[in-house]
């Protein structure tokens, strides 16, 4: 196997800002689960209410996670497609700018 080889199989699937995010997350667990233990609930219902509150929490943080990065997806799309349009109008105006020389050159 060659050198490159390696590298692409030991390069890295998750990228430094989705290990952050999950790490922030792993805290949250760890804290919510410590918190569960050590706060004193007057019976089980409290106790399963918090841990859904804690579930809730989490689910509306990947949510967000979610969406935003959606969108910052369909702004780079939108962005692409508008540097795309303004390259190919730049491409158009060039090329009917040389055809007016090419026929003013044409006609001397």
């Amino acid at each position: 196997m060659k050198s490159q080889d390696f590298h692409s199989i030991v390069k890295p699937k998750v990228h430094n800002e989705t290990i952050i995010e999950l790490s922030k997350i792993k805290s949250f667990i760890d804290a919510s689960i410590k918190e569960c233990f050590t706060k004193d609930f007057e019976n089980e219902k409290q106790k399963t209410v918090y841990l859904l509150d804690t579930l809730y929490n989490m689910r509306d943080f990947v949510i967000s996670q979610t969406i935003e990065n959606s969108l910052r997806q369909n702004l780079i799309e939108q962005f692409n497609k508008i540097e795309a349009e303004v390259l190919s109008q730049e491409k158009l105006g060039n090329e009917t700018q040389q055809e007016k020389m090419s026929g003013q050159t044409l006609e001397r």
